[in-house]
């Protein structure tokens, strides 16, 4: 058995209800008005005299005393068991209120706006000529009265559609348009403007550019679907007839005298066609015609110029720069000698920039001659491009290849160190510089230095490779005489008449190593063409 929670406690006892026994009379309430905020409150009869106050506003009121009508006789019945005191509420008194009765949902509402604060209230028909109290200023307000409103005859129809008969007569065309629409002619705004205005000046609202308003356009004839004819499609009551095809000759046959055939035409196309170059042929000589006389083609005397010039600028700088530390070591330490090292500063810098940029153009337009050279080009077409950055990568295979020239003379130095340095390195410089240019040419890339194909032909063609060489040497001991003389005839300023001869030499060593590349290459693929043939 489950244990009680309290066994000593008392149990409570709740008394049933006698269902024949009525409720008790319930006590009168008296029902009165707030003199402020006429809010509705209401009191028992007993609590008549006394001062209560307003749930809404706070204003005391005193409770009035219930009337004689209103006092409930002995005869009357008792209200049912579960009436109890009915509450009475204002229908404007706020929210969570009970359902309105009739009287309040058909009674009519006067509005009241208070003169002071413009506070909206609203009145009932019985306080017209009543003084209204605003509840958020205080103001007293006179109740108007009810406003007549005066009655209005509904609108007559404005225009009717009726169905037009077959023999009236067409409606008139629309008139033309009073506006029509036109645009700035600085910043495309659209604007309107009457027909009349034609011609006049006018200012635009956004840009303010003064204009004359242009003509307007034209009215296009509108489609009329009772004059103009319609096309009308019929749908095919069965399939489409069957074509016969026809045989080719007796097409062929048919056909006017005088037209080309197939052939015909097909050889009228190829002669539209621009002619295809054959390719070059080796010339008797190939590394002596045409190379000396290279710089003095057309295509060739403007670079001829810019290396000139640039050679002049750089070795003209360089000289500069020399000619100013002779001077800063025969003047004493002072503000002289400080201004002197100052611009001897700024102008080896520029001399420094100036060079890179010169060596970098010079190595893109080597490369170009080396290249089109070797491709069998008479004439250099495109020579170097005005990109910084193409003269950086295509510098790559000059300086590669002068760089591992000049290591391998240095190595060969380090393990013979009897012999002349000078004599190791240029020589070293003279004889690998055109091998490892070339190998790097035929693998198409600056970093590989070595080509099966060029070191073959060392021994295949190596009468080529010595005839390069021979008049390698020839032209070099050539330029190496000029610029000795003109350096012991006029000094540091021999640099300016040295550039002219220094920029045709080096255009003249390379375009012999373009045929050297080419003569190679040609005499390589001979042996393959005869198997061919």
């Amino acid at each position: 058995m489950p244990q009680e929670s309290r066994p000593r406690a008392a149990p409570e006892v709740y008394p049933l209800a006698d269902q024949a026994q009525g409720a008790p009379p319930a006590a009168p309430t008296v029902s009165f008005l707030c003199s402020l905020c006429k809010t509705r409150m209401d009191a028992p009869a007993d609590q008549a005299g006394r001062t209560v106050t307003c749930p809404d506003c706070g204003t005391p009121a005193v409770v009035p005393a219930l009337a004689a009508s209103a006092l409930p006789s002995g005869d009357a019945p008792a209200p049912p068991a579960s009436a109890g005191p009915v509450e009475v509420y204002n229908v404007l008194e706020g929210q969570d209120q009970p359902p309105p009765t009739a009287t309040e949902v058909y009674r009519r509402y006067i509005p009241v706006v208070c003169a002071l604060c413009r506070t909206r209230m609203h009145a009932a028909e019985d306080q017209v000529g009543q003084t209204m109290v605003c509840p958020d200023c205080g103001t007293a307000n006179v109740v108007p009265p009810i406003a007549v409103s005066e009655a209005r005859a509904p609108l007559a129809p404005m225009q009717g559609y009726e169905l037009a008969a077959e023999d009236s007569s067409r409606p008139q065309s629309r008139q033309k348009r009073p506006e029509f629409t036109f645009k700035c002619p600085v910043c495309s705004t659209r604007l309107q403007a009457s027909r009349g205005e034609a011609g006049k000046t006018m200012a635009c609202p956004d840009c303010g550019t003064d204009f004359a308003i242009p003509l307007p356009p034209a009215d296009e004839p509108r489609w009329d679907p009772f004059e103009e004819p319609v096309e009308v499609y019929a749908v095919a009551g069965g399939p489409p007839p069957a074509s016969t095809p026809i045989p080719f000759a007796a097409w062929h046959d048919s056909r006017a005298p005088g037209l080309p055939d197939g052939e015909d035409l097909l050889q009228d196309d190829r002669d539209l066609l621009p002619p295809r170059r054959s390719a070059r042929k080796l010339p008797p000589w190939p590394l002596v015609n045409g190379v000396f006389s290279f710089p003095f083609q057309r295509s060739s005397l403007v670079c001829w110029g810019k290396m000139a010039v640039g050679a002049m600028l750089v070795q003209g700088g360089a000289a500069l720069v020399l000619t100013q530390v002779q001077a800063i070591d025969q003047t004493g330490v002072g503000l002289g000698y400080l201004a002197m090292a100052a611009g001897m500063l700024y102008t080896m810098g520029f001399v420094c920039i100036l060079a890179v940029f010169f060596s970098l153009w010079i190595s893109s337009s080597a490369l170009k001659i080396v290249t089109e050279t070797a491709n069998g080009a008479d004439r250099i077409e495109e020579w170097a491009s005005e990109d910084f950055v193409d003269w950086a990568f295509e510098a790559l295979y000059l300086v590669n290849s002068v760089v591992l020239s000049l290591l391998v003379g240095w190595g060969v130095q380090a393990l013979a160190p009897r012999l002349p340095p000078d004599v190791t390195v240029i020589g070293s410089l003279f004889l690998l510089f055109p091998v490892i240019l070339l190998s790097m040419l035929e693998t198409g890339s600056a970093m590989n230095p070595i080509s099966p194909a060029l070191l073959k032909s060392l021994f295949l063609q190596w009468w080529a490779w010595l005839g390069f060489y021979v008049l390698a040497a020839m032209l070099l001991v050539a330029v190496a005489g000029v610029v000795l003389g003109l350096w012991l005839g006029i000094g540091f300023w021999s640099a300016f008449p040295a550039s002219l001869a220094i920029a045709p030499a080096l255009m003249i060593y390379f375009r012999l190593l373009g045929r050297l590349g080419w003569y190679i290459t040609v005499r390589s693929r001979a042996p393959e063409r005869d198997t061919a043939e």
